[in-house]
């Protein structure tokens, strides 16, 4: 899954409301990721992993001296 499927995945928990609840219920990645799977979305921890490494080095950028990535 690439981090657009992972997005498809959180848009989707973001529009349907029981979705929404299954999410929140999740106590971790593993739960959460088998919601994705049972919902038809191919999301594996190294998705998450990445997503948040992104995530992370977006945030630096926006903060620091740089501003654009190299």
């Amino acid at each position: 899954m690439s981090r657009e499927g992972l997005a498809n995945f959180l848009r989707a928990v973001d529009h349907h409301q029981g979705l929404r609840r299954e999410a929140l219920a999740c106590s971790n990645d593993d739960d959460l990721i088998s919601l994705a799977r049972a919902n038809g979305f191919a999301l594996n921890a190294a998705d998450l992993h990445a997503d948040a490494m992104d995530s992370a080095m977006e945030q630096w950028f926006k903060t620091s001296r740089i501003s654009k990535p190299f």
